[in-house]
């Protein structure tokens, strides 16, 4: 390999001046052997590396799936959650919607909620001509990962920035003309969140249940950079063979509004409930990005409840949509550039102790160098300028290379006169909330059975490792401590907490999919209920 596959020249020359390829194929042609020899193929200039390098990674991987010391053991699959459960748990729920009219303060907790939560790709969708990219290749796995982190953070910093307008608008009592401006950019960044929902929604829709409805156009890209990908043949083919994917593809379709997305959400719903084997056929991924698509659209349709919304401008209240755009931009521009095979190959790897950390500093790194400052502070400077009214609106959403030079070098300056603290975004130490809520006393405690206890023992014990938590198990628990449960859209349900309780905020969380709270989601869960109610390992005592 080291001789015969890294560059063209080398088939016309080999080492030290010996004879190349293409002298040892004329004089194997001269020898003029009776036989042919048995698995050895010729191959000319141009296809033959790269024919070469993708069949021996095959032979490779079928070498090591032969290997006796190399674990053979399938993962498990994940047992089907059976209906009888849920239903019974459901039916002893007291399902109702919020007790009073929506308050702006309530939304405001809400979108802070969401912004404390920070904790596929389009070449293999095959193109007008059924043609793929090169699969054989680790090229793509860094540029994912970036993509991942970025999306996360980019997500934290919408909801950090609708909570914060909100905040200015709830206290903006009697200046109209203010009122006019944030509401613009509140329905804005709104609906910069719904598209940045939809389109992690269809990169899983895409690769996954409806991989046969998508289509990649070659060479073609949108406005950030990213192949573009669409749907193609008929969805009303799909209404009765297949209605939830139906739906589902319905919700990536182009151009996507809040009152189309709310017709086509609340269907899914409906069918899943009716259906529930139906959504534990979706992978997690899937059933995961469906959720947060779910959020914002819920989230969308009660702030419309309470504010006069004006619909969508591309002229007006651009100020965070044109600077994330452009960031978003710059990212895409380099990510191709970014070399991760270190720590990602195979992605395995990041299972390792220790592995993950690494390859986020290194990522901190790259983006430090191509764009002046750590991934972080990208974001948390945008909304910290969108805030204070720095942010100016660009003429052209495009970026020549001189104007993104000129920000890099902005930022290079910043940085050496940054504080020494690390961002509310970081990606390598643990992200504090930055708005804390203010926990119910510690001091309170409940008297709960044994079945109870266990569920709230597998979310907050730090005493062993900490299993499963049944979905049907979770609500009957919540329910016999007084909360009531209100279904949004989709696997979206809100736990109201009863009269009795100190802290009356609710608690906003979507179904997990084959319903069971288990690996990092038991973590979430509990941080979340510890931050909103103060509850711990010491709160609960069995009767």
């Amino acid at each position: 390999m080291t001789k015969r596959a890294k560059c063209p020249p080398q088939y016309c020359g080999g080492v030290n001046g010996g004879p190349g390829d293409h002298a040892m194929i004329e004089e194997a042609v001269r020898l003029k052997h009776t036989n042919s020899f048995k698995n050895c193929y010729t191959m000319f200039q141009g296809d033959m590396q790269i024919y070469t390098l993708q069949t021996l990674n095959i032979l490779i991987d079928d070498i090591l799936s032969g290997s006796q010391t190399r674990i053979q053991k399938a993962p498990p699959k994940k047992k089907k959650a059976t209906d009888d459960g849920a239903t019974v748990a459901m039916s002893r729920l007291s399902i109702k919607g919020p007790q009073t009219r929506l308050r702006l303060s309530d939304l405001v907790a809400r979108a802070r909620d969401h912004q404390d939560t920070l904790e596929d790709r389009p070449e293999l969708v095959p193109d007008e001509k059924g043609r793929r990219l090169p699969v054989h290749t680790d090229k793509y796995i860094s540029a994912a990962v970036l993509e991942a982190i970025n999306s996360s953070i980019q997500g934290a910093a919408i909801w950090k920035y609708i909570a914060s307008i909100l905040g200015v608008l709830d206290k903006c009592v009697g200046d109209d003309a203010s009122r006019v401006v944030l509401l613009q950019e509140i329905s804005n960044i709104c609906q910069v969140e719904l598209n940045r929902a939809q389109t992690l929604f269809k990169r899983h829709v895409q690769s996954a249940s409806g991989s046969k409805w998508f289509k990649r156009t070659a060479n073609v890209y949108d406005s950030t950079g990213s192949r573009r990908v669409s749907i193609k043949g008929n969805l009303e083919d799909l209404t009765v063979s297949d209605p939830q994917l139906h739906y589902m593809l319905r919700l990536c379709q182009p151009k996507l509004n809040v009152s189309t997305a709310t017709t086509w959400i609340k269907k899914l719903g409906e069918y899943q409930e009716a259906h529930p084997r139906e959504r534990e056929n979706l992978e997690d991924r899937e059933a995961d990005s469906l959720g947060d698509l779910a959020i914002i659209i819920g989230f969308i349709h009660d702030l419309s409840s309470v504010l006069p919304i004006p619909s969508f401008s591309n002229k007006k209240g651009q100020m965070f949509a044109a600077k994330s755009q452009v960031v978003e931009s710059e990212l895409n521009q380099t990510k191709d550039q970014l070399d991760l095979l270190d720590y990602v190959v195979p992605i395995d790897n990041l299972l390792e102790p220790g592995v993950p950390s690494e390859a986020l500093k290194k990522l901190d790194q790259f983006i430090i160098e191509k764009s002046g400052t750590k991934l972080g502070f990208l974001y948390q400077d945008m909304v910290a300028d969108c805030l204070s009214g720095k942010a100016e609106f660009p003429s052209a959403p495009a970026t020549t290379a001189e104007s993104t030079a000129f920000r890099v070098e902005q930022r290079k300056q910043k940085e050496k006169t940054r504080p020494a603290h690390s961002s509310i975004y970081d990606i390598v130490t643990p992200v504090k909330p930055s708005c804390p809520q203010e926990p119910a006393s510690l001091l309170q405690t409940f008297k709960i059975d044994d079945s109870t206890a266990e569920v709230f023992s597998r979310l907050f014990s730090k005493s062993q490792a900490r299993g499963p938590a049944a979905w049907a198990a979770f609500a009957e628990a919540m329910a016999k401590l007084g909360f009531s449960i209100s279904p949004k859209y989709g696997s979206v349900y809100t736990f109201y907490p009863p009269d009795s309780m100190t802290a009356k905020k609710s608690f906003t969380v979507h179904r997990t999919h084959q319903s069971k709270i288990e690996g990092y989601r038991v973590l979430t869960v509990a941080r979340r209920l510890r931050t909103f109610y103060g509850w711990g390992e010491e709160t609960f005592r069995v009767k």
